[in-house]
């Protein structure tokens, strides 16, 4: 049985995606601030998952990467502007920036956010909430950080007026770090690493609580897979499980935390005005982060069966070792869950070998041939639209003393009637040097499927995570 760690390596973002996300966070920061929105002060920063380090990678291919962004003009109050012509004002730049870059559709006008789509294989939404500052002098309470956003749903949402709703989302980034014991594993990585506090990114900063949320996370989004309108929302996810968090006694394994901190989740629930179960947001009190449940009860009676399921998945023995062999299946993680579903072809052949205790993760690398001269490397799963030779490689410096099998197994339709399905095994291919390649053509649209194994002496050491290649010309 595999340990939470394994399986979060197929569940956490890389960094190479967040240094894109913050990239592109960067570029339209940039453009707001020079744009006529200038005059009025705008502070624009980052919010929910990716904030908080707990963004996993989309369940399918064509799900999308969210940036959830706040965009404050510093220089307006509610007794200045309404909802409306808020939203317009910052919309009208957003359209310019929309214009400039390539972005798939128009921008989207939803309940409180504009949205931007990017066209290309990571598939990245932009959130951007317009707000303005809280007046301070409404109350005696400090509300440094509280904001002011638009709400489509508000009756007053074209009038000027003080009845707007209230979010406190920086207030919630330092409670979650507080939860989390941020400064802690933070002060550890700049040990290890010999760095700088200022080198090491947020998003770096691996803590037990994030990973736990990421767990938890993809867990809901596989189980709700075909009902995602009941599917815990990420806020309340990650504000049960910040509750439940410091808790926990450090001194046991992080298998056995996970476990722990499920079974206390439903005791960190709060009570509304009616004495019903509900969550509150900590860093506004005043917000029900779970109006569904009171809306309609069986949004509350589906999350209840899905901490029972989070309890029987992640259960762990006296051994503090996991129990459930379904877990991977639970929670669709890439290498194991992608290997186990090839496996259930029928034309895809059975591995003749025996498997080494250590098995090495071998990683393929796929190339698309122009012409000539030049090629293009492409991911695992991207649309591919013409016809191209593909170049398939494997290098690793450890791998110089083994053979190596491809095997390639097609499906679809077009292959099935060409009598192509394929999933034999090519090989053995030496190599002294460490590298090895294998050449394909395009001929049949659907997804179909490169794999590849180190072998010797009869013995398998290494297996690639399946790589797809999606024709869809």
């Amino acid at each position: 049985m595999k340990s939470l760690n394994d399986y979060l390596e197929d569940i956490d973002v890389s960094d190479s995606m967040y240094e894109l996300a913050t990239a592109r966070y960067e570029s339209l920061v940039d453009f707001i601030q020079k744009s006529e929105l200038k005059q009025y002060e705008p502070d624009i920063f980052l919010q929910g998952s990716i904030k908080l380090g707990t963004m996993i990678k989309p369940l399918t291919d064509d799900g999308s990467y969210d940036i959830d962004i706040v965009c404050k003009l510093n220089n307006l109050s509610y007794h200045d502007i309404s909802q409306f012509d808020l939203k317009e004002c910052i919309g009208k730049v957003l359209q310019a920036y929309n214009n400039e870059k390539p972005f798939k559709n128009p921008i989207k006008n939803g309940k409180r956010c504009w949205t931007l789509t990017y066209v290309d294989k990571f598939n990245f939404h932009i959130d951007i909430l317009p707000a303005i500052s809280h007046d301070l002098s409404s109350n005696n309470l400090n509300y440094s950080d509280f904001i002011c956003i638009t709400d489509k749903s508000n009756p007053n949402y074209k009038i000027i007026t003080s009845d707007w709703e209230i979010s406190n989302p920086k207030g919630y980034y330092d409670w979650f770090k507080e939860q989390e014991q941020f400064n802690i594993f933070r002060d550890k990585i700049v040990l290890e690493s010999r760095s700088s506090t200022e080198k090491i990114p947020d998003y770096k900063v691996k803590t037990e609580l994030r990973r736990i949320i990421q767990l938890l996370k993809r867990h809901a989004e596989v189980m709700f897979r075909d009902s995602p309108e009941y599917k815990p929302s990420s806020i309340i996810i990650t504000t049960l499980a910040a509750k439940a968090y410091p808790t926990i006694k450090p001194d046991i394994s992080f298998d056995e935390k996970v476990d722990i901190l499920i079974w206390d989740l439903t005791n960190y629930l709060d009570k509304d005005s009616d004495n019903q179960p509900c969550i509150l947001n900590p860093a506004n009190q005043t917000e029900n982060l779970s109006l569904k449940w009171k809306n309609n009860k069986e949004y509350f009676d589906q999350f209840i069966k899905w901490i029972e399921k989070l309890k029987l998945d992640f259960a762990v023995n006296e051994s503090r070792t996991l129990i459930n062999e379904n877990l991977r299946e639970s929670l669709q993680v890439g290498r194991y869950y992608e290997i186990e579903q090839i496996n259930r072809l029928a034309h895809h052949q059975k591995p003749k070998w025996k498997y080494a205790n250590k098995i090495f993760n071998i990683s393929i690398k796929a190339y698309k041939q122009l012409d000539l001269d030049r090629k293009e490397h492409f991911e695992s799963g991207s649309p591919i639209y013409n016809k191209y030779t593909l170049l398939f490689e494997v290098e690793n410096e450890w791998s110089k003393n083994y053979d190596l099998y491809w095997q390639v197994t097609n499906t679809g339709r077009e292959a099935r009637e060409a009598n192509c399905l394929r999933g034999e095994f090519i090989g053995p291919i030496h190599s002294k040097y460490g590298r090895y390649t294998h050449c394909e053509e395009t001929k049949y649209r659907g997804e179909h499927y490169i794999e590849a194994y180190l072998v010797k002496n009869n013995i398998c050491y290494g297996r690639s995570k399946p790589f797809i290649v999606n024709l869809k010309f």
